[in-house]
């Protein structure tokens, strides 16, 4: 049976990386990115299940702008 995927976005290096343990410890595969960019990248090559988004990225775009993104480009997540 194929692990779920989630994709992590989080800016803070140590949250991210705690969630993304937690995850992984759970049973799931686990990619990360610390903002809108990089996940958008990641989403076409990692392909997730879910995601889990910080609404604060920092400066550019931010959590709810790239909900809206995989909403019209990635439903599926």
């Amino acid at each position: 049976m194929e692990k779920r995927k989630v994709l992590v976005v989080e800016d803070d290096s140590l949250l991210r990386s705690l969630i993304s343990e937690v995850l992984s410890g759970s049973g799931f595969s686990v990619s990360s990115a610390a903002n809108a960019v990089e996940a958008k990248n990641l989403i076409s090559t990692f392909d997730p299940d879910v995601a889990l988004l910080d609404i604060e990225l920092g400066a550019g775009p931010s959590g709810l702008d790239l909900g809206e993104f995989m909403k019209s480009q990635a439903p599926h997540i």
